[in-house]
């Protein structure tokens, strides 16, 4: 199944997929469907909606612990607008447009991690 195929690659290449997974849900809704992954601990990984076979609106990822460590925002698969990822440190936001990084900010300490 190609759908299947497209959440593993996405999935096998974000922070969480480090630790054990013990389920993904996957639940039909009006115009798309949601996707949820799970910790094999129960805590929810990774959630997002997907539309026409793509990541498609605002996904969220979770530590283990129950922690948010990133949020962000894909149309038609790419990632778009403002992402947001939370670490020790502080919070890094992200500009993309269509999966390029436009710019980066660490709030942390003010300092500009990339721009365009």
């Amino acid at each position: 199944m190609r759908f299947a195929v497209l959440f593993f690659f996405f999935l096998s290449h974000s922070l969480i997929a480090q630790n054990e997974m013990i389920e993904n849900q996957l639940v039909k809704t009006v115009k798309s469907y949601e996707f949820t992954r799970y910790y094999a601990n129960g805590q929810i990984a990774q959630r997002g909606p997907i539309k026409n076979k793509k990541l498609h609106g605002v996904w969220v990822s979770y530590s283990p612990e129950g922690k948010k460590v990133s949020q962000g925002t894909f149309k038609k698969g790419k990632k778009t607008g403002k992402w947001f990822f939370w670490n020790e440190e502080g919070l890094i936001e992200a500009d993309f447009n269509e999966n390029k990084l436009v710019s980066a900010v660490s709030w942390d300490k003010g300092k500009i991690l990339a721009d365009n």
